[in-house]
């Protein structure tokens, strides 16, 4: 289109039949529509609202305080579902599962279960805790079948007595029913219980509890030390022996001269020898210092009868109150033995005082022995 077309259109106006606006009118347009987008735009960029409080607060400070808002909330969130206190409600959790303390003596020492039935050698109080100072709660006479609840590690057994735990050392139990035998004829006879284990080197032998006619140990040798001039059973059980040349061995170090004089001896010869004692000293007063076939010590291979040349190698209680007796009183337990017959134990061992007399039994229990003062049936709860 030509400008003559246009001839008929106002200048100041636009034509509305060719669509075509005048140029001094589009740049006016123009301008116009630039000023009002710049206008909308900072209306917008101050757009301000009211916080309800009567103050103006933009949309950014709304934002921001949303915004704090916000995050004291997702710290509350987070609380309410990660307790700080929950671990250590864990760790208080786990204390509370650890096992409790002992109780008792038994629990403290170690206490093995078990269920059986075992019999009493000999008339044997029971004990509260499985220790010889114990209070007794009652007494269980010889043969009578107990049950047996528990072991406790220092050799005492758990029984079930009025349906409450009691203890008796196992020294004075037997897994089988108990056995007997009788010896002697007249004032002698009696009719004597056998002992369960007469391999035990811890085995209590004595005027209740008797070794068979038939036994004798497998392991009898003879010890390396000096003897006595008069000494015709020299044998003892290995373990023993050896304890035994260690013991004179020690003494000889420190300047004592110690000579062996009596290991074991048979059920026969133990037999004769307390029948020549019934006959030159009476029975009464034999078994004083002799005990009858079955119930020597000497039958076990674990006992010597020891002296000195300044005893003239004599058995006889002066042996105590030389130096050699004395140096051994003090030093037998290092070596397992211990004086099995003490001086005023004479109503517990039924035996005068022997200082003479070694029982080994091991350095373990010689040592609990020696420092308690206390003899094997004491040890061993025989005794109320």
């Amino acid at each position: 289109m030509t400008e003559g077309n246009h001839r008929n259109c106002s200048e100041k106006k636009i034509c509305a039949n060719h669509g075509i606006i005048p140029k001094k009118e589009l740049i006016l347009l123009i301008l116009l529509l630039g000023l009002t987008l710049f206008i909308a735009g900072c209306d917008t960029g101050n757009n301000n609202v009211n916080n309800g409080n009567g103050e103006v607060v933009s949309e950014e400070d709304e934002d921001q305080n949303n915004g704090e808002e916000t995050g004291e909330n997702s710290n509350d969130e987070d609380t309410e579902d990660e307790d700080p206190d929950d671990e250590g409600i864990d760790q208080d959790e786990a204390d509370d599962e650890e096992p409790e303390a002992p109780q008792t003596l038994a629990d403290e020492l170690g206490i093995q279960e078990t269920d059986q039935t075992m019999y009493t050698l000999v008339a044997i109080p029971y004990r509260e805790d499985p220790i010889h100072e114990a209070e007794v709660l009652g007494e269980i006479s010889a043969k009578e079948p107990v049950e047996v609840t528990g072991t406790v590690a220092n050799g005492w057994i758990q029984i079930k007595r009025d349906d409450s735990p009691a203890y008796i050392h196992q020294a004075f139990l037997s897994e089988e029913e108990i056995e007997t035998f009788t010896w002697g004829t007249g004032q002698m006879e009696e009719e004597m219980v056998i002992l369960s284990d007469p391999e035990d080197i811890e085995a209590i032998v004595n005027k209740q509890i008797a070794l068979t006619p038939d036994f004798h140990p497998e392991d009898l040798v003879q010890p390396e030390v000096p003897w006595a001039e008069v000494s015709n059973f020299r044998y003892m059980r290995r373990e023993a022996a050896k304890a035994l040349e260690d013991l004179f061995a020690e003494a000889a170090e420190e300047g004592y001269t110690l000579l062996g004089r009596t290991g074991y001896r048979s059920f026969e010869a133990q037999e004769n020898i307390f029948i020549n004692f019934v006959n030159n000293h009476g029975y009464e007063e034999a078994r004083t210092f002799s005990a009858k076939p079955g119930q020597s010590e000497h039958q076990t291979g674990l006992a010597m009868d020891i002296t000195a040349d300044s005893v003239e190698g004599r058995l006889t209680s002066d042996f105590g109150s030389t130096e050699e007796g004395q140096w051994v009183s003090e030093n037998a337990h290092l070596h397992g033995y211990i004086i099995r017959y003490p001086r005023n134990k004479e109503e517990i061992t039924g035996y005068i005082y022997e200082p003479w007399h070694l029982r080994y039994v091991g350095v373990d229990l010689a040592t609990d022995l020696y420092e308690s003062g206390l003899t094997m049936e004491e040890y061993f709860g025989q005794i109320k």
